[in-house]
């Protein structure tokens, strides 16, 4: 407690609480008094920086997926194979990640800060090959999967669009009509 607080709570504590009130009554607990005297934002539940307690979990694995499948359409933008490198669920420890990241931002897209780690640099070079047809691109992605050790979760993300992936006509005109009446309605799809 603060030593504001600290004297109120001092304060309060002299004065004797009314014995005609009922026992059940929250006037008797002193408890109360307490979290009155918090300061207004902890009373709150916002801590005086501004931000919320506890901070939103983080979807890594959305993210990867999201990354990795962004990659596999040419042209790929270098940020989305940087955010890739830097992920924590590629294989490689922190610093090859950021060397490698560094180096895709400086336009060399190689890799080679893994030319050390075979295996490594296999992955690499899966997640850089750009996929021209939806068989390529299961194929590229199942290949990415078996090399990652949360390959496993990235499928379970994946089923829900396995008929996109598979080419049901079905669902992508859908998905185009959706899209297209979307944008009729002015808003961005």
């Amino acid at each position: 407690m603060r030593p504001n607080q600290e004297r109120w709570t001092r304060h309060l504590r002299q004065f004797p609480i009314d014995p005609f009130l009922p026992a059940d009554d929250p006037v008797r607990d002193f408890d109360l008094f307490e979290d009155l005297l918090k300061p207004p934002p902890t009373a709150q539940g916002v801590p005086l920086s501004g931000l919320p307690s506890s901070l939103p979990e983080r979807d890594v694995t959305g993210e990867t997926l999201l990354h990795l499948l962004l990659a596999k359409r040419p042209p790929t933008p270098a940020m989305v194979l940087a955010s890739l490198c830097l992920s924590p669920l590629m294989p490689w420890g922190a610093q090859i990640g950021r060397n490698l990241a560094e180096a895709v931002v400086n336009g060399h897209f190689r890799g080679g800060v893994l030319d050390a780690l075979p295996d490594h640099r296999t992955l690499w070079d899966v997640i850089r090959q750009p996929a021209s047809s939806l068989p390529q691109l299961r194929l590229l992605m199942d290949q990415i999967c078996i090399r990652l050790s949360v390959g496993e979760s990235l499928r379970m993300r994946l089923q829900p669009l396995q008929p996109i992936l598979v080419g049901d006509q079905s669902v992508s005109r859908r998905v185009k009509r959706d899209r297209i009446r979307g944008v009729k309605r002015g808003h961005c799809v």
